[in-house]
This record gives C-alpha cells, structure tokens and sequence, in this order.
C-alpha cells in the first residue's frame, strides 16, 4: 500500500467537497507557460479571467483602471463595492463621517467609467492613491513598483514598507521578503504585464496578513501595535482565508497496489 499526501483547497462554503484548482484552458497558454498556474488557480477563484477570444494575452501591460478591479476581487469584494461606495456617500451626505473626510473622487475617474467603483473603494481604504494633480490616470499601464506597492498594502506590511525605504524600495523589498515577486525578473519602472500580474497576485493570496492589534500608549503619540493572525484550525491568516474562506488542507490518499 502506497500512501499519498496531496494539497487541496476546501471552501468552507461548500458541503463535502473539495474544489481543487483545475487548469485553466486559455488558447494562449500552456503548461510551459510561466503563469499557467498563477493564471488558472486566479480563474477558479474568479479573480482574473481572460477574454473572451478565448485569450490570456500574457504579455500585454495592465492599466490602472485593471489593478483596481483585480485587487478588490482579491479582496473578495467585488459584490460588495457597489453596497460600500453607496453607504460611503450616503453618509458623508447625512453628516454621519466626518466634516474633514478626504474627497475619493478624481477628475478623470467620472461615476460612469466602469472602474470608477473599485477606484472608489480601495482609494478610501488607503490601498490605492492617486496624483497630486487630482488625477488617477486610469488608462495609464501601472508599473511593477506601483503594482507592488499596492500588494504590500493589501496584505497589511505598508509599516514595514514605510520603515525601511518607503517607496519604492521599502515595498520592494518587503515584497521580496513575503514572497510577493518570488519567480519574476523585472525593473521597477518597467510596465507590468498580466503574467506578472497573475504571479504576483497569486503569491499575494497565500502571504500571511499582518493585523493591527491595539495601540501601545507608552509614548507621547500612541503607536499601533501588528500582529499576523492565526487561523482558529492553525496556519497563519491569508487573503484566501479571510476573504474567501479557503483553506489548504494535506490530504493523506490510500493507493492500493497490487
């Protein structure tokens, strides 16, 4: 008897099942391709998909605009970001936030451009900013430090980032450290393309986030304190555990030989 250990994904959403990842089929890729994976685990998880040429389109560069929509899909909310931007709206309409609360808007980014939502939200998290000028450039290609910087943000390191250069090479490197770019080769500046994307975000689902915990008021200005959570069933707290209820589990197979 031969046993055989594999790693599945398990949705706590789904009753006696296990929802491996299957392999995307895109007319572009193949099992040689350096995204394949990256490309096919972000489609079964509905974060990014491809076009409808039946396409991936690796080497093509992403905008601004893309980034916002992809990193709120990682964050799970893409159902919910109509809902936020209403509420946010409504109530700094009715008074119930503050007077001095920062304006999201951007002069190039009307309620009708369809990014404008997902631009909307993770501006008012603090996870994207725009330029000094007013604008966010949505059509604008993003390069590999900006999309970097906005991983580190998501996953809870901007302290660390900030600590250690600030951008870009604060994020950089933390970014290296987590894991974020393991498998890439690229200059900062350059655009990214969506292979890189994919990989990036994909090592993003699975880095553990770092949570502030309190405040320590030791000092003359209270200092948050961070912690990396773990999970009630053990592992370390991720993007694919706290937003989308999805947990590695080792699964040990019988195979019986004769």
């Amino acid at each position: 008897m031969m046993k055989k250990t594999i790693i599945a994904l398990i949705s706590t959403a789904a009753i006696m099942a296990i929802p491996c990842v299957s392999y995307a089929s895109y007319s572009d890729l193949d099992e040689h391709s350096d995204c394949y994976e990256a490309a096919s685990r972000l489609k079964d998880f509905g974060i990014m998909g491809g076009y409808e040429d039946g396409s991936f389109r690796p080497d093509k560069t992403i905008t601004r605009a893309e980034v916002a929509r992809l990193v709120t899909s990682a964050l799970g909310a893409n159902d919910k970001i109509s809902e936020y931007v209403t509420d946010t709206a409504s109530s700094e309409a009715d008074g119930i936030l503050s007077v001095d609360m920062p304006d999201y808007s951007f002069s190039d980014v009307p309620d009708t451009h369809w990014a404008h939502d997902y631009i909307w939200m993770l501006t008012a998290q603090g996870t994207l900013n725009g330029y000094g000028d007013g604008t966010f450039r949505p059509e604008n290609e993003i390069t590999y430090a900006e999309f970097i910087k906005i991983l580190v943000n998501i996953t809870g390191y901007t302290p660390y980032a900030e600590a250690t250069g600030g951008y870009p090479q604060g994020y950089l490197s933390c970014a290296a450290i987590l894991g974020i770019t393991d498998g890439l080769i690229f200059l900062q500046q350059d655009n990214a393309t969506r292979s890189d994307a994919a990989i990036m975000i994909n090592n993003t689902l699975d880095v553990p986030i770092l949570t502030v915990t309190g405040y320590d008021f030791s000092g003359p200005n209270p200092q948050p304190t961070y912690e990396v959570k773990n999970e009630a069933g053990g592992g370390y707290q991720t993007l694919l555990t706290k937003y989308h209820n999805i947990y590695a589990a080792d699964i040990t197979v019988d195979d019986n030989e004769k």
